[in-house]
């Protein structure tokens, strides 16, 4: 219950807009009117544009209509829905029985595929079409695949309603829960051997668990969206923009205030909050890395990690560095505390590069727009312009110094 809580806070935190997580009418204009002809009963929009799904539960019958629309991409030959009955809570590629659409010289082609835990890891091909034979005790009748307007493939079909899994209340009350994926990709050979789909966020997302009953999403259960950009935004606020706004302070303004506790105040501040977002923000990747099923982008949460444990590092010798200070105004021959300044800026710009390779990861995994990307990018480079400027003037200031002191 806590975990959902947390979940739930975090994700309000910088909650975007979410596909629909309850379906409405197929009539209200919203959806093709393909949907409508089928006398589908409910429909919803899926995470990706123009992709769609609809179903009409006949309980008297025991059976279920379903509907499912995607808009081909630029590489694009193929389209599958499929439906996984192994019984988890989240579903997954290993045995789903999928209906998939090749786009063919000669028209759209419908095939039924068993994803095995061997196809399912094979990179190359899905080459497990079952044809019109019952495929993993899943009896789909009516098949039809549609292309409409040249882009959009539309796939229909009526299934044994007995097959999915139930779910039972507290009031004994049946729920037929639906656990289905979609997904598209390019290639197929003249035996419909399928090359596999990209290996990226957006085509690990194309899944979910539906309660076909109260056409609510029961998973993901939390706003899966709104945590990763809550994620996203803290490291890059924190981590990304403070730590290098931190490390100006002790590098350039050093002399205008001649008091050195006074120019570390903003220095330890700075570093301090951002250490604070930034930490929050690592947790919460944790946190996703935690519920995701199917996926795990080891480097970068190796390199969170490692960012993590360098900041601790850094809080830790700040702390020893203002111990040794105190001590050498009484000891003025000691030199440990120079040495700690020294492992202090190592560890420090080591730091700095740890953060702007992952946040690169970071973009690369996410796939945010463009502009938010090079917004970034546009900081750090005027960030190092300005670095560049105070640098010149540092030496320039230190170089005409000693010109001066040399003087007769």
């Amino acid at each position: 219950m806590a975990r959902h809580a947390l979940l739930i806070f975090l994700g309000l935190m910088a909650l975007p807009c979410i596909s629909c997580s309850e379906a409405v009418g197929c009539d209200g204009g919203e959806f093709r009117y393909e949907f409508t002809q089928r006398n589908l009963t409910f429909c919803k929009k899926l995470r990706r544009i123009d992709w769609a799904f609809g179903w009409s539960l006949q309980e008297k019958e025991g059976m279920i209509s379903i509907g499912f629309q995607a808009r081909l991409q630029k590489r694009s030959t193929w389209v599958a829905w499929g439906i996984n009955l192994n019984g988890r809570m989240a579903p997954v590629m290993d045995g789903t029985v999928a209906l998939v659409a090749v786009q063919q010289p000669n028209g759209t082609v419908l095939n039924t595929y068993n994803l095995t835990r061997a196809s399912a890891l094979s990179r190359s091909h899905k080459c497990l079409p079952t044809s019109d034979r019952k495929a993993n005790f899943v009896n789909f009748t009516n098949k039809q695949a549609l292309l409409v307007d040249g882009t959009i493939i539309m796939i229909f079909a009526t299934i044994v309603h007995n097959s999915f899994v139930i779910a039972n209340t507290t009031n004994d009350t049946h729920h037929p829960i639906l656990h289905h994926l979609w997904q598209d990709g390019s290639g197929a050979d003249d035996q419909f051997c399928l090359r596999g789909h990209q290996l990226d966020l957006h085509h690990f997302d194309n899944r979910e668990s539906l309660n076909l009953s109260s056409r609510k999403t029961v998973w993901p259960d939390y706003p899966v969206d709104g945590l990763r950009t809550a994620h996203g935004v803290l490291n890059i606020i924190g981590w990304g923009i403070l730590v290098p706004v931190g490390l100006i302070f002790p590098r350039y303004f050093r002399g205008v205030v001649h008091t050195l506790k006074n120019w570390q105040i903003p220095h330890i501040l700075i570093e301090i909050f951002a250490a604070l977002l930034g930490t929050t923000g690592w947790i919460l990747g944790l946190v996703l890395g935690s519920t995701s099923t199917g996926y795990i982008y080891v480097a970068h949460k190796a390199l969170g990690t490692i960012i993590f444990v360098l900041a601790a590092l850094q809080v830790r010798i700040l702390f020893l560095s203002q111990v040794l200070a105190l001590r050498q105004q009484r000891e003025k021959d000691d030199r440990r505390s120079t040495k700690w300044v020294i492992y202090h800026h190592f560890v420090g710009y080591s730091l700095l590069a740890t953060i702007i390779l992952n946040i690169y990861k970071g973009f690369h995994i996410l796939d945010p727009p463009l502009g938010y990307q090079w917004s970034y990018y546009g900081l750090l480079i005027f960030m190092g312009a300005i670095v560049v400027l105070l640098e010149i003037w540092t030496w320039c200031k230190f170089l005409s110094g000693r010109a001066l002191y040399r003087e007769p």
